[in-house]
């Protein structure tokens, strides 16, 4: 399943960006309801098809990571290079404390994403959040807005 539907989404990204193929794939968040196998098989078929060059993970944990590659190995297959993940001063554990035995075991690199948490720790919520934004999130029935920064740092 997983094969079929990501190759020709490939293609058609490919052939948007007038592109032979793309440095890296990334697959965002590991898929409960799809084998492990099934995710690894394709991302080497798009390798040996020539679409892509590597594949990584995008927000999997570092047992999910493991676990792609331990089944690449041992089905002969590719496995993943790099692991994206959220780093800032706000969320640093991954990075720092879950991720560093799988970059010495098996030599996965990382990508880090929003280094600036999401705009807060650049200054742009300090007047907080438009209704209407993207920052405004929604749970159930009714919306949370975030406070200005000065609610969650006190400015010596």
């Amino acid at each position: 399943m997983y094969t079929w539907d990501m190759c020709p989404g490939i293609q058609s990204c490919l052939d948007r960006l007038q592109l032979d193929y793309v440095d890296i794939l990334y697959i965002n968040k590991a898929d409960p309801m799809c084998p492990m196998e099934e995710v690894v098989r394709a991302c080497t078929f798009l390798i040996n098809s020539g679409r892509v060059m590597y594949w990584g993970s995008s927000r999997w944990t570092a047992m999910e990571v493991m676990e792609a590659y331990t089944v690449a190995r041992q089905c002969n297959l590719v496995p993943p290079t790099v692991e994206q993940t959220e780093y800032h001063m706000f969320q640093r554990e991954k990075v720092e404390i879950q991720l560093p035995e799988l970059f010495h075991k098996i030599g996965v690199g990382t990508v880090t994403w929003s280094p600036q948490a999401f705009g807060i720790l650049a200054g742009k919520l300090d007047e907080g959040v438009h209704l209407l934004s993207r920052g405004s999130v929604k749970v159930g029935p009714q919306t949370v807005h975030l406070l200005p920064l000065t609610s969650y740092v006190s400015r010596a």
